[in-house]
């Protein structure tokens, strides 16, 4: 991930040890312990912050709080000590137990209402605790709420791994870019259609797509959401609300997924070097931001020709930036996570 980080002198500043309460410890929870463990030495090191991670909640393992600090070697290795019965309405009962400067908040998506990850999120903030997610929904249901609550509390509400794993989207543009705003956002934001595209592409079927995208680990059981265009959807809503000034909702997106595609047009697209992808797109004109979701064939020049299934990219359109790509290619959940520890590394900065 891009960041403008200048560390501090390690031998003039002692560290400073921080709290983090996790919420969701399923494939990226799970690797952000894991980072936390292992990078502990050099988040120290470099930046002077100290991480304890004092609860863990999710509806498998319950809540768990200790504000001394839960055994980090032991967590990241599925040791989990029992604690109370999960009940997402004593979030902030919880939370106080923690004693939390940050809480991680990686609960399953509702792109529906945001919840309950917008209420997690509220009761940190009202708390005067950092509030940091991967979580699309608070994004696009609450952005300007979440971040309102955060100032008036001074705490930040960070998200930078909501959208496109651990690319730099949103920070690129409030470190690097800070007069710029984007008039156009295209996005390859969905690895699940390119896996079933390209598993078409090479003679194979639309299930044979899905069994590949779920071996590969970005598919869920119930690929609906991926295939029909939702996900994407929902993350270029939320581009276009933090980016573009928008108060789009996912029903304003004209969205179509991939599976009424013919196959035989698929390959012979793939043939002439133009294949068939899903590509978001939201266009501000005349200061209102339409937003679009539909199969695409990608023609010569087009920046996201020759990524991989396994690649995300969003490209940019601005007035000072007229065109910039960024593109992640090989990414899992270990990245994602990556993206949610540097959200706690800047807020605990003060960026």
């Amino acid at each position: 991930m891009i960041a403008c980080m200048t560390p501090p002198d390690a031998h003039e500043t002692p560290a400073r040890t921080f709290n983090l309460a996790i919420v969701g410890l399923g494939n990226v929870g799970s690797a952000l312990v894991t980072l936390v463990r292992e990078r502990a030495d050099q988040i120290r090191d470099e930046y002077g912050l100290d991480l304890r991670i004092t609860g863990v909640m999710s509806r498998g393992l319950g809540m768990v709080a200790d504000p001394a600090g839960l055994d980090v070697v032991a967590l990241d290795a599925g040791d989990v000590p029992e604690g109370e019965a999960y009940d997402a309405s004593a979030v902030a009962t919880w939370l106080d137990a923690t004693h939390a400067d940050v809480l991680v908040e990686l609960s399953a998506v509702d792109p529906v209402a945001g919840e309950p990850a917008t209420s997690f999120l509220r009761a940190a903030l009202s708390r005067g605790i950092h509030g940091v997610t991967a979580n699309k929904g608070p994004v696009v249901h609450a952005y300007r709420e979440l971040t309102a609550l955060g100032a008036e509390h001074g705490v930040r509400f960070r998200f930078e791994s909501a959208t496109a794993d651990c690319l730099p989207i949103y920070s690129l543009y409030r470190e690097s870019l800070p007069l710029d705003r984007p008039h156009r956002v295209r996005g390859l934001m969905n690895g699940t259609t390119t896996v079933i595209l390209e598993t078409i592409e090479a003679g194979g079927t639309f299930d044979d797509g899905v069994r590949a995208a779920q071996d590969a680990g970005i598919a869920e059981a119930d690929p609906s959401l991926d295939v029909d265009g939702f996900d994407a959807a929902v993350k270029v809503v939320a581009i276009a609300n933090v980016l573009m000034d928008a108060d789009l909702r996912v029903a304003d997106i004209d969205i179509t997924g991939i599976r009424e595609l013919d196959f035989a047009e698929v390959r012979a697209a793939k043939h002439a070097g133009t294949p068939v992808r899903l590509v978001a797109t939201v266009e501000k004109v005349d200061g209102v931001v339409h937003g679009r979701v539909a199969p695409t064939r990608l023609e010569p020049g087009d920046p996201f020709l020759t990524m991989g299934a396994m690649a995300l990219g969003v490209h940019f359109e601005g007035d000072l930036m007229p065109g910039l790509t960024v593109v992640g290619h090989d990414l899992t959940p270990r990245s994602t996570a990556y993206g949610v520890l540097a959200d706690v590394i800047s807020v605990l900065r003060g960026r």
